[in-house]
């Protein structure tokens, strides 16, 4: 079975609901934020510098249990 490649678009969209999933979750934000030295007042800020989306990707990849919940 041939896999599909997501277009940027789909990529970023992925990335936003990954980082809604980490903000709405209380154990996983305050982890998050120690690991990427950001304030949670400038997430937002944040998501529009490159690279921080597949940042928010990365942190959910690399923990099997949140991947597996996201």
């Amino acid at each position: 079975m041939a896999r599909r490649t997501m277009n940027r678009e789909e990529a970023e969209m992925l990335a936003v609901r990954a980082l809604s999933f980490v903000a709405a979750d209380p154990e996983l934000l305050p982890r998050f934020l120690s690991l990427s030295g950001i304030d949670a007042a400038a997430v937002r800020d944040a998501a529009r510098e490159p690279g921080f989306l597949a940042g928010v990707l990365r942190f959910v990849t690399d923990h099997e249990p949140t991947l597996l919940r996201f």
